[in-house]
């Protein structure tokens, strides 16, 4: 977690395909989420792809969606 001006940011990280499912990313999120409560952080963000499996759990571990970043392409 980076930490600034009284905000905390959750920095992307991955589970490895064979060992999601246990519960490695929910513990991790709940310690930082933790210490951010602990260290009186005002806010805690992090990004994830909309719709993604990512995306579903962080709102199940309390978060909102607040904002979409849209990816563009053009063909030449």
């Amino acid at each position: 977690m980076f930490i600034h001006t009284g905000k905390g940011y959750l920095a992307n990280d991955y589970t490895l395909p064979a060992f999601r499912g246990r519960g490695c990313q929910t513990a991790l999120i709940r310690h930082r989420l933790s210490e951010a409560k602990r260290t009186g952080l005002s806010i805690v963000y992090t990004d994830v792809e909309f719709g993604s499996p990512s995306h579903n759990h962080m709102l199940v571990q309390g978060f909102r969606h607040v904002y979409t970043n849209s990816f563009w392409v053009r063909d030449q």
